[in-house]
């Protein structure tokens, strides 16, 4: 992971705590009580971002998103595998394989 899926969490943590706190300001006489809203505000707000990190990550594994990787050369191309030739051949694969 890079720089652009560390972004949302390192983000939440002082704007997820200064919203929590912004929230939770008016329950000073119930400490106990601000305290646990708090900590589910901030880990809601944690917990978000990470979403929003992973969901990133996969949007780029899968080529939703630019991902920034490019060719060296233009002509460079994938070349495929066939898995199914050597399945194919092998002596298991025929036991399964219905004859005509």
């Amino acid at each position: 992971m890079g720089l652009p899926e560390y972004i949302p969490f390192l983000s939440s943590l002082p704007i997820g705590a200064l919203i929590a706190y912004k929230l939770t300001s008016k329950l000073n006489a119930m400490p106990l009580l601000r305290k646990r809203y708090f900590s589910i505000i901030w880990g809601s707000a944690v917990a978000f971002s990470l979403l929003q990190g992973i969901k990133g990550s996969y949007y780029k594994l899968t080529g939703l998103e630019n991902n920034g990787l490019q060719w060296r050369y233009s002509e460079e191309n994938n070349t495929k595998y066939n898995f199914t030739q050597e399945l194919d051949n092998s002596p298991f694969y025929s036991l399964f394989v219905k004859k005509d």
